[in-house]
Parts: C-alpha cells; sequence; structure tokens
C-alpha cells in the first residue's frame, strides 16, 4: 500500500532525530492507537494503545486480494496530511463509529 506520509519520517533534526530510518512517523488510513511516536514526539511513558493519539492518513492499497477476486482501493481522509484526532473524528470500530471519522477504513 502507499501513505500520504512525510518522506523524512517527521525528522526535524530537534524534537526528531530518528526519522524514516528509524520507522518514525509512520501512518495510515486506520488511524492506529498504537503509534509510540507521533509528529518527533516520543510517547512511551506509562504507555498503553489509549494514552498515543491517534493519527490519520490517506493510504492506497493497491493489492487487497483473496484467492477469488483482487482491488485497489483508496481509503481517502478529509483532512489532508497527517492529522491526530480524537473522539468520534478518529472512526473507532469497536465504538460503532466506523463511518463518522475523518478517514476511509
Amino acid at each position: 500500500y502507499l501513505v500520504e506520509m512525510d518522506r523524512k519520517g517527521d525528522y526535524d533534526g530537534v524534537r526528531n532525530k530518528a526519522g524514516a530510518k528509524y520507522g518514525t512517523g509512520y501512518c495510515d488510513a486506520q488511524c492506529p492507537h498504537d503509534l509510540k511516536f507521533v509528529q518527533g514526539e516520543a510517547n512511551v511513558k506509562d504507555w498503553d494503545s489509549e494514552s498515543v493519539p491517534p493519527t490519520g492518513h490517506a493510504e492506497m492499497d493497491i493489492w487487497e486480494a483473496n484467492n477469488m477476486a483482487t482491488a485497489f482501493t483508496p481509503h481517502v481522509c478529509t483532512e489532508a496530511g497527517l492529522t491526530m484526532c480524537e473522539g468520534t473524528m478518529c472512526g473507532d470500530n469497536d465504538k460503532g463509529e466506523r463511518y463518522l471519522g475523518i478517514c476511509d477504513k
């Protein structure tokens, strides 16, 4: 899949000195709750999956398939770029808000 991510992994030489080489800056349209770095800010102290603000990015799945079919699937977001979400705008499946969020999952 392809995602709308900063090619440097949010490296800025100040807050984030790791960058994409170390996996920082990752994001996709699923608005994951388990990212340890968001825009270069480490979030590991007393970490749990609810302590990190979810983020979303547009995503293009170029190979979704099973043994019967294949599809190219765009997962668009209403906000451009890396977006930290809160509450309903995250579109959490477990809260029944999948279609209310900023990104198509």
